[in-house]
């Protein structure tokens, strides 16, 4: 009989490394728009939409 045994490891690290970049990455792909958004007059451009 062969005793094999599995020794699974949680990369914890890892994964919180991942986990940072992808929290980096929403925020600056977030921020890029809201800064666009904060310079225009929302209401002056629904008044100019021609329906």
């Amino acid at each position: 009989m062969d005793n094999t045994f599995i020794i699974w490891i949680i990369p914890w690290p890892e994964i919180l490394i991942a986990f940072g970049f992808c929290v980096i990455g929403s925020i600056i792909s977030a921020a890029l728009p809201l800064s666009k958004l904060s310079r225009i007059s929302v209401v002056e451009n629904i008044s100019n939409i021609e329906f």
